[in-house]
Order: structure tokens, then C-alpha cells, then sequence
């Protein structure tokens, strides 16, 4: 008998040592899993899925399309909008896009952009026309362009998006179509950039309907209306909570994980996508400080003076 307690004992104490084994390799687990989090706050990268529609979301999660607003992303030619919109793909914002390239939409059933925005830089009367466009063309075709994989969530507040940079001069039409239910996101990036840039279309398009001939030189121009627009632009939006300004700079440089941060939260995205955390390289962001003379560079500091004060490129 008093073998067979002591075997009971011996079994008793083998079995107690191998439940709290157990708990401490639970407790460990569940360390690793809290300094996994905190050391890199982001969603990885899971494995591709077969591509679904986004109405294939709606039947699954029941999503009310009348809770959801439209977004807009809007910005000056070369201002980076379009790295901006590839963003906000990857955190679940539906585009739609005409131009896979520059992942623009055209508006070409109305005749396109230029037109209409020279007749509203005239003070024409365009929301009929723009109405059509924005309210009945452009909400259906989301769900047919727009694919997404089954691991990646759905903005749960943009009903559909589209970017049209020069769309930042047509603000007052956008919220009367809209009924004041929609998101801006406005893109900047350094005026004196933009007065270097290859891309004058800007200029060539619409300097002269709102300031006339004048002679100034292309670069003084080109400032002169991304002052006038961005300018106007904040003014019209800035204390409307639908509102972001995205600095394209900021996306270059070691603020890049903020500014994504502030990004998904616009959207009310889940979290910001492992993948996106690299931070690219600055390319041409800058140019202007090797070919601006001091001349020039005092001329567009004037000009865009309240402009670069505005978004904080003045030190």
C-alpha cells in the first residue's frame, strides 16, 4: 500500500509539473503577440485571395451604401495625387478610374474637365451638367470596375471615391451636389515644385480665363494659380471635418507612418498595410532649390508667399 501512495504521489507531482509548463508556454505566447503589436502596428500582408466584387461585400456584411459618402481627391498637376489615390486602394476606398495609369477619372460623357472648369472660372452656372456626372454616372460604375481581395476591409464610410486634381476649383459644386455629405482630400506639395514642373497644362489652360494676358513668365504663373487655388481651396474646406490636407513630401520622408496613420483614420480603414510603411525615394521633390536663381526664387517666394506660409514650407 505504501508503495502504491507513493507512486500515486510521483504521478501526481509529474502531471503538476506538466500543467504549469504549459502555462508558462501560453503566458510567453501571449508576451511575443503583445511586443509583435506594439513593435509593428500594421496589417500584414495576407495571402492572395480569389477577386470578388464589391457587391459580393455588400450581400455578405449587409452594408448600408446610405450611410457612406463620396470621396474626392483633388490636388495641383504634380502635386502627387496620384500616389495618394494608390494609397487609399490599399486601405479599402473604392476608385473608380478611367485612366488606369494616372488612375484619373475623365469626365468625358460631359466633354471632359477643361470646359467645365473654364466655365465655372467664368461664373457659369455648371451644376446641372456636373450633377449628372457625379450623381448618376459614377456611383454604378464603382461596383463594376472596383475589385478587392476577401482579406482586404472596406472603407465602412466611402461610397465611392474618384480623383480629378483640378476638381479643387469646382468645391462650391461638389458641396452643393452633394448636400455637403462628402470627403476631400487635398494633396500639396511645394508650389516653387510646381513652378519647375514639366506639366504646365494648368497654365496653358486656365491662367488666362482668371487673370488675363499679363506677360509674366511660365514658372511666376504656374505659382500664382497654386497659390490662388490651394489657397482658396482650404478656405472653402478648412473647417469642415471631411476635410485633409495630405503634404506629398510628408510621404517621402520619415512622417511617412503618421501621415498614413491620419489617412486610414479619414477613411475609417482598419490599419495601415505592412507593405505600405517603406518609405519611397524622394525623386524630384525639390528641384526647384538647384534651378531657381536667387532672383526667381524671391519672385515666386513673393507670389506663393501665403500659400507656402499656409502649408508650411516656409521656415
Amino acid at each position: 500500500k505504501r508503495k502504491d501512495m507513493i507512486t500515486t504521489m510521483l504521478v501526481v507531482a509529474i502531471a503538476a509539473v506538466f500543467v504549469v509548463q504549459i502555462l508558462c508556454l501560453v503566458l510567453l505566447m501571449d508576451q511575443d503577440t503583445t511586443v509583435a503589436t506594439a513593435v509593428a502596428p500594421c496589417i500584414p500582408d495576407a495571402q492572395q485571395q480569389p477577386q470578388r466584387p464589391l457587391s459580393y461585400y455588400h450581400q455578405q456584411h449587409k452594408i448600408n451604401l446610405d450611410a457612406k459618402v463620396p470621396l474626392v481627391m483633388v490636388g495641383t498637376d504634380g502635386s502627387g495625387t496620384r500616389g495618394v489615390a494608390a494609397i487609399l486602394q490599399q486601405l479599402g476606398v473604392p476608385l473608380v478610374v478611367d485612366d488606369f495609369v494616372q488612375l484619373d477619372v475623365h469626365a468625358a460623357s460631359i466633354g471632359g474637365w477643361t470646359p467645365l472648369v473654364r466655365s465655372a472660372l467664368s461664373h457659369k452656372d455648371i451644376d446641372a451638367v456636373l450633377s449628372q456626372y457625379l450623381l448618376r454616372e459614377l456611383p454604378p460604375r464603382w461596383d463594376q470596375q472596383y475589385a478587392t481581395h476577401e482579406h482586404a476591409a472596406m472603407s465602412p464610410t466611402v461610397s465611392f471615391a474618384f480623383k480629378a486634381p483640378i476638381a479643387m476649383t469646382l468645391i462650391p459644386q461638389l458641396r452643393r451636389i452633394f448636400d455637403g455629405r462628402f470627403k476631400l482630400v487635398h494633396v500639396v506639395r511645394d508650389g516653387r515644385d510646381i513652378a519647375f514642373s514639366d506639366n504646365q497644362s494648368p497654365v496653358n489652360k486656365y491662367y488666362e480665363v482668371v487673370h488675363g494676358k499679363d506677360g509674366s513668365d511660365t514658372h511666376c504663373k504656374a505659382m500664382r494659380l497654386w497659390n490662388d487655388w490651394n489657397v482658396q481651396a482650404h478656405r472653402w474646406m478648412r473647417d469642415d471635418p471631411n476635410y485633409l490636407v495630405v503634404r506629398s513630401e510628408d510621404l517621402m520622408s520619415p512622417r511617412r507612418g503618421a501621415v498614413l496613420q491620419r489617412l486610414a483614420r479619414f477613411v475609417d480603414a482598419p490599419g495601415v498595410p505592412c507593405s505600405l510603411r517603406e518609405v519611397p525615394q524622394r525623386g524630384s521633390y525639390g528641384k526647384w532649390k538647384q534651378l531657381a536663381d536667387a532672383g526667381m526664387l524671391q519672385e515666386l517666394n513673393r507670389i506663393g508667399k501665403e500659400g507656402l506660409e499656409l502649408f508650411g514650407y516656409v521656415d
